[in-house]
């Protein structure tokens, strides 16, 4: 939660996470993150895809998969709304662990511990497994 915290984390370049899941014999890329805008009310679930140049998304199953990912997110999680956005239409750019993952993927935004009542529900074990095991049965839904 605080910088004492955060000078503890080991960071790995997203170039070397990238590389090491293109080395895994997998179909599937997500990742998973809680983030933080300036705003401290905002609170809601936001699942990204990648897309092109052209804003046409890298995989066209990768829209199905988030919209499941995010109805799930909107049962678990104590947040006031939930979005499916590609990444460039979203935010102007593309992700890149959006865009150099060799499989379908998506980003997941839970919520924002920016929103001091998200950030204190963060803390509490059974929350952050009620949104892990959304995530989960939004991939459930998704596959064949």
């Amino acid at each position: 939660e605080g910088a004492a915290e955060q000078a503890m984390l080991e960071v790995t370049s997203l170039s070397s996470r990238v590389a090491t899941c293109n080395g895994w014999p997998a179909a599937y890329f997500i990742s998973v993150h809680h983030n933080a805008i300036s705003d401290p009310v905002p609170n809601y679930t936001l699942t990204l895809y990648g897309e092109d140049g052209s804003l046409n998304p890298l995989y066209d199953d990768a829209v199905i998969w988030a919209e499941l990912t995010t109805d799930r997110l909107l049962e678990a999680m104590e947040v006031t709304d939930g979005y499916v956005w590609g990444d460039r239409s979203a935010l102007g750019f593309g992700l890149y662990v959006l865009q150099n993952t060799d499989m379908i993927g998506i980003l997941t935004e839970g919520s924002f511990y920016s929103n001091p009542a998200e950030r204190e529900r963060q803390n509490d074990n059974d929350y952050l497994y009620g949104e892990a095991e959304a995530i989960f049965n939004g991939f459930l839904d998704f596959v064949p």
